[in-house]
C-alpha cells in the first residue's frame, strides 16, 4: 500500500492557516486552494506511479487469473485441472449464490476456449436433423 506523509512545514502551514479560519473569514480562501492543490498533486502522483509502475520491464504484463486470455495460454493439463477447480467450487452448495453465478461464468470461458482448441480451422458442423423418412437425408429442389 501506498503511504504518503506530509512534510512538517506544510502541517504548519495548514495549522496556521486553519487558526487563520477559525479567527477570520478572510482565510478560507487559502485554505481551500491549499487542499484543492494537495489533492491535484496527490492525484497526479498516484496517476505517474500506476503509468511507471510496468514500464522497464522487459516482460510483458500477465493477464488476471480467469480471464479469457489467462485461459487461452493454458496447456491441456492445465486447463483440465484449472477448469475442475471452478467446477468444484461451483458444485459447493455453501457458497453464495452471486459467488457461484460468477464461477459459472468463469465455466463458460473454459468451454469456449476449449471449444476454440477443438473446432480450430473447422467448420462447426451442425447437430442431425430429422427428416421425414430418416435423418439427414437429401431434398432435392
Amino acid at each position: 500500500m501506498l503511504t504518503f506523509r506530509f512534510p512538517r512545514a506544510i502541517i504548519q502551514i495548514l495549522r496556521r492557516q486553519s487558526h487563520s479560519i477559525l479567527c477570520d473569514d478572510e482565510g478560507g480562501n487559502d485554505m481551500n486552494r491549499i487542499a484543492a492543490a494537495l489533492i491535484g498533486v496527490g492525484c497526479c502522483a498516484f496517476a505517474i506511479y500506476k503509468a511507471s509502475k510496468n514500464k522497464g520491464t522487459s516482460e510483458p504484463m500477465k493477464p488476471p487469473k480467469y480471464s479469457i486470455e489467462w485461459i487461452k495460454s493454458l496447456s491441456s493439463i492445465d486447463w483440465e485441472h484449472e477448469r475442475e477447480i471452478v467446477r468444484q467450487q461451483y458444485c459447493d452448495p455453501k457458497l453464495d449464490i452471486s459467488f457461484r453465478s460468477r464461477l459459472w461464468n468463469i465455466l463458460y470461458l473454459f468451454d469456449k476456449v476449449k471449444s476454440e482448441r477443438d473446432w480450430a480451422g473447422k467448420t462447426p458442423s451442425g447437430y442431425k436433423i430429422p427428416r421425414e423418412h430418416g435423418w439427414n437425408l437429401f431434398k432435392p429442389d
